[in-house]
């Protein structure tokens, strides 16, 4: 869906994930980026694990946790 959502007005920047990373270290640097707002576009497991990262560091690093949204696959086709 990358491809898609780049270049939406509303939308500053599209994260897509590389392999040649580990997920963990995926996740924290869009944790380190500090975004108000995550949309989750897929709702698989490593989605769910990224949110449960998310919330570790929110507690750990007394930082507000951002807003997570999920989008089902199903509603853009």
């Amino acid at each position: 869906f990358g491809e898609l959502l780049q270049g939406h007005p509303g939308i500053e920047r599209c994260w897509r994930y590389a392999s040649s990373e580990s997920w963990i270290s995926f996740c924290r640097r869009l944790w380190e980026e500090g975004y108000a707002e995550v949309w989750d576009a897929h709702r698989t497991h490593r989605t769910r694990l990224a949110r449960w990262a998310f919330r570790w560091w929110a507690f750990r690093e007394r930082r507000p946790l951002p807003r997570w949204k999920s989008v089902s696959k199903e509603r853009w086709r």
